[in-house]
């Protein structure tokens, strides 16, 4: 009896040992499911505001990828994925492989990088295509000044290709690919700056640097909580497919 309950004891273990290495997500014996996050070994530093510690993570990992290793570089595209948009893109999700996919082979030279022109014409027409408002739009302008802004909370991430002490307009896949988050997202969950297209969200932002918010407030990392997680996960939603679409034309045919 007590032979038959080990067996079934490691069979168990073994399941979800698997389940957890592929990414998958675990469903307890009491119903609950635990999600897989984070999906490889990044460093995640003690600061109690996610808004720094985000950056502090994807720097991180981009510091460890400067190895050119296949794990470091797949940990950099975890990590972006882990803190733009937490518990909604999977593990195992085909976007992560074909992100980490894409990276990898811009390291071993097979894979061009990506030009700022390029990333604006397949993000506008992707928004265009979503039935976007026509607000929702990116120009080369307002992409390389938000690159710019970024660029030193993420020294080792944004601006690696082609820059000196000015920023290029060249771009690995995964930096490209963290900055239509970025646009995404901030368009979907800060709508007010970018009413009005790029110029005006330019205007606005120059506003700030010249005057400043108050000390202590802090533009967050913009991330999103809701059902598209769920879109996502199903390889034959509309949204799920756009992405991969979206993926296919920014880094070109295999």
């Amino acid at each position: 009896m007590a032979g038959t309950f080990i067996v079934i004891l490691v069979a168990v273990a073994s399941h979800f040992y698997l389940a957890w290495r592929r990414g998958d997500d675990i469903r307890l014996p009491d119903g609950r499911m635990l999600r897989r996050f984070p999906c490889s070994s990044f460093e995640i530093p003690p600061n109690p505001s996610y808004t720094v510690q985000a950056f502090a993570v994807i720097d991180g990992a981009a510091q460890a990828a400067q190895s050119n290793g296949q794990d470091a570089v797949k940990a950099l595209v975890d990590a972006v994925f882990d803190r733009e948009l937490p518990a909604m893109v999977r593990c195992n999700d085909p976007l992560r492989h074909q992100v980490a996919d894409a990276e990898w082979r811009f390291r071993q030279k097979e894979q061009p990088p990506i030009a700022e022109a390029t990333l604006v014409d397949v993000a506008n027409g992707a928004l265009a295509g979503a039935g976007a408002p026509a607000w929702a739009r990116v120009n080369i302008e307002e992409l390389h000044f938000l690159r710019k802004a970024a660029r030193p909370e993420l020294p080792r991430f944004i601006g690696t290709v082609g820059s000196g002490r000015e920023l290029s307009d060249q771009m690995s896949p995964v930096e490209a690919v963290f900055m239509a988050m970025e646009l995404g997202t901030g368009m979907l969950w800060n709508s007010g700056e970018f009413r009005g297209g790029p110029d005006a969200y330019l205007q606005r932002a120059r506003d700030r640097q010249l005057n400043p918010p108050r000390p202590g407030a802090v533009l967050r990392l913009s991330f999103v909580t809701f059902n598209l997680g769920r879109e996502l996960e199903d390889q034959n939603t509309t949204i799920a497919t756009a992405a991969r679409r979206f993926l296919t034309q920014l880094f070109g045919p295999r």
